[in-house]
């Protein structure tokens, strides 16, 4: 069950190559987060997919988070991804430009906690390459993506990740992207763990998606939290 904190609305930016990168950010209000979690959009974009992204933040900073929603269409000066040859020309700028979203948080938060990231479709592929790349990130929360063979290229192991996914899914298909999954977050040695729903596509219902916000912050409660104290998982120094 989601606590319901009071929060607060901010907003950031900033820049990659040369292009400014909007941020919207929920917190609690009272008190300090206990760590900070990205929140990235599917290949709908803030377009389409703004208002589910705003709630997946908000539910996050009613539960104690800082959830950063993080433009990452605005490095390549698109509104959404409408084919695969847009995912495909982009892919790489915008796993760089999540990279930076991570450096920028991890420069401006209080929070000692590594950060999480959750990824919805195209933002799950880009969270769970951003997971396999920079060692601030602690968890990864991936709901309907995986990993894109022809870009991943991990350069450390993965952290803990939490795959949510229809198992009726019609864009993503669930079997082969939950089953590689799983390989290698075990291989890597870090949990694994699926909530799967037997009757959902790629965009959850109401229902589907509170129980997946409820699986989320417990989630990152269990691996981000516990790292604010823990000395070898303290921050690389800024």
């Amino acid at each position: 069950m989601l606590e319901c904190m009071s929060i607060r609305k901010v907003r950031s930016s900033f820049h990659s190559e040369g292009r400014e990168i909007q941020v919207t950010g929920y917190a609690p209000l009272l008190i300090e987060p206990r760590a900070d979690v990205l929140v990235l959009p599917g290949a709908g974009g803030m377009w389409i997919d703004g208002s589910q992204m705003h709630h997946v933040a908000r539910s996050l900073a009613e539960s104690g988070f800082a959830a950063h929603i993080v433009n990452y269409f605005n490095r390549t000066g698109t509104w959404l991804a409408w084919s695969d040859q847009i995912m495909i020309r982009h892919f790489a700028t915008w796993m760089r430009t999540v990279d930076e979203a991570v450096e920028h948080i991890a420069r401006t938060s209080s929070s000692k906690s590594m950060i999480g990231i959750h990824g919805y479709s195209l933002g799950g592929f880009l969270a769970v390459a951003a997971g396999s790349r920079n060692p601030r990130v602690g968890a990864v929360v991936e709901q309907a993506g995986g990993t894109w063979e022809k870009f991943y290229d991990p350069v450390r192991p993965l952290p803990p990740v939490l795959v949510i996914h229809g198992r009726k899914d019609e864009r993503v298909y669930f079997e082969v992207n939950t089953k590689r999954m799983r390989q290698r977050v075990e291989r890597d040695g870090n949990a694994f763990q699926l909530l799967a729903f037997d009757h959902e596509r790629h965009r959850l219902s109401a229902d589907g998606l509170k129980q997946s916000l409820d699986a989320s912050v417990a989630f990152f409660r269990t691996h981000l939290v516990p790292h604010a104290t823990a000395d070898n998982h303290s921050r690389i120094s800024r």
